[in-house]
Parts: C-alpha cells; structure tokens; sequence
C-alpha cells in the first residue's frame, strides 16, 4: 500500500514540475530576490551547498523541496547571490580560491613515499613539510603488552594511517579548475612540487 501511495505521490509529483517551475522563475523575474529566496541561499551555503536542505530550511514545501531547489539554482539571480555570499564569506575568513586549490592539489598530488622511511614506518612529523603531511587524515597509535593485569609490560605499538581520497582531490581540482569543460584543451597547469611545498598555476594556452 505504501509503495502505491508513493508512486502516485511521485507522479503528482513529476506532472506538476512545469507549474512549480514557471511560478518559481516568474516570481524571480518580477520581484527580484525576496527574503525567502535570500533565505535559500544562505542556507544553502550553511548546509554545505545540499538544495534539499537549504529549500526545507528556507520555508519551502518539504514534500517538493528538492524539485524547488533544483528549478531556484538554474536562475542566474540566484546563482549570483550565491557566489556574492561566497565570495563574502571567503574575504572574512581570509580564505581565497587560490588557497583552496593549492590544499587540493597537495593530496591530488601526494606520493605515500614521501612521508614512510625505507622500511615502511612513518616518518616523524616534525621531518614532514606542509605538502607532505597534508595527505595525512589521521593518525591511530595502539599499544601492545604482554602479560596481563598488573604485570603487563609495553612491548611496541602499531599506528594506523588514514590518508585523504586522492582521486577524489584530482577530480575536484579538475572541476575547480574548469578543466572538465569543453574549452579544457585551451588551457594548461603547472604544478611545482618542492621539500618547500607546491605551487600551482593555471594558465591559457
């Protein structure tokens, strides 16, 4: 019974999209930016830009609320007041675009042996430089003994390292870059990797 109540509720759904759609993109068109569209798009950043979320949050009907954020997304005012509240944010942080690419690129770039000696341990992190130890997610460090209770003795420890998704840093560099575009070809990167760190460059071709 459930599974018939939401396909019916889901094709209710699908058949209204055009209407939500049109009276959304006319209510932009001949307002402007209302507080609730404002609304939307802070919260959009706050819920770490999730659309659902950030439509639920602003007052718009749950049931549709992914439907709405899709359609509110699409229109440039939106789009714009988005960036501008980016951009804020990013120039009170003191954080640019610049310096989140530079911290991607250094796990996209990463090399596991730069931070294990020849035998396979960690290296100290007092030898590792910036770019090296970014790759690092976490660090795990459990004892063994031998014995038990009271008469335990310490007899080494095992470390567990959790490095960051290198894969998944080089396809959001790739994205932030713009290099997945279809002007891609016309454009080159330079990365420089030192013990100083890394230093990348986007240039046009």
């Amino acid at each position: 019974m459930a599974r018939t109540k939401n396909k019916t509720h889901e094709a209710a759904l699908e058949k209204a999209k055009p209407a939500i759609e049109a009276y959304l993109i006319e209510e932009i068109e001949a307002e402007g930016l209302s507080d609730k569209h404002k609304l939307f798009c802070m919260e959009y950043i706050k819920n770490g830009f999730n659309g659902t979320k950030a439509a639920i949050s602003a007052g718009y009907n749950e049931n549709c609320a992914k439907e709405t954020a899709s359609y509110l997304l699409t229109h440039h005012n939106i789009r714009q007041y988005v960036d501008e509240l980016k951009a804020d944010l990013g120039k009170r942080i003191g954080i640019s675009a610049e310096m989140i690419a530079l911290e991607m690129a250094k796990i996209a770039f990463s090399n596991v042996k730069s931070i294990l000696n020849d035998d396979g341990t960690l290296k100290p992190l007092s030898e590792l430089n910036d770019a090296e130890s970014a790759c690092i997610s976490s660090i795990e460090t459990e004892e063994l003994f031998d014995g038990r209770g009271r008469d335990r003795e310490l007899v080494g420890y095992v470390k567990k390292i959790k490095l960051w998704n290198k894969q998944q840093s080089l396809s959001d560099l790739n994205v932030m870059l713009g290099y997945n575009k279809e002007n891609s070809q016309n454009k080159t990167v330079v990365v420089n990797i030192s013990h100083d760190g890394i230093q990348l460059q986007s240039d046009e071709i």
